[in-house]
């Protein structure tokens, strides 16, 4: 257990959060598919509250967290804190609201690719 401590504390690779196991792949499989889509469409940001769209994010992004950490496999964790961190940054920073659509777009992009490598990962872990 202090191993999985320290882990924690120095974001060693390969141990998991204190006191955490790693779930088993269809648990964490069913978590990711519930939660990948956290990222609204690029409309929302477009069209209605832009501010509203991003503080939604923000707290999503924040609440699973939880959920996908630790990943099944040591190989998504990188991956997954990425794009869990480049949600967060979206929601936090909200570029859309704040005139910057380059900065908005690159963004979405970036999560764009961040899941298509997640879902390769779990691809190549389970062949489908």
């Amino acid at each position: 257990m202090i191993v999985g401590c320290i882990g924690t504390l120095l974001a060693l690779p390969g141990v998991p959060s204190c006191g955490r196991v790693r779930p088993d792949p269809d648990t964490w499989r069913a978590r990711w598919v519930s939660l990948r889509e956290l990222v609204p469409d690029p409309l929302a940001f477009e069209e209605g509250d832009r501010e509203a769209a991003c503080n939604t994010l923000l707290v999503r992004a924040r609440r699973a967290q939880p959920r996908l950490l630790p990943t099944s496999d040591e190989a998504l964790d990188a991956p997954i804190r990425a794009w869990l961190a480049k949600a967060e940054s979206l929601g936090y920073e909200c570029p859309a609201a704040r005139g910057r659509a380059e900065a908005h777009r690159a963004a979405l992009e970036d999560l764009r690719i961040l899941r298509a490598e997640i879902e390769a990962g779990l691809a190549a872990k389970t062949g489908t």
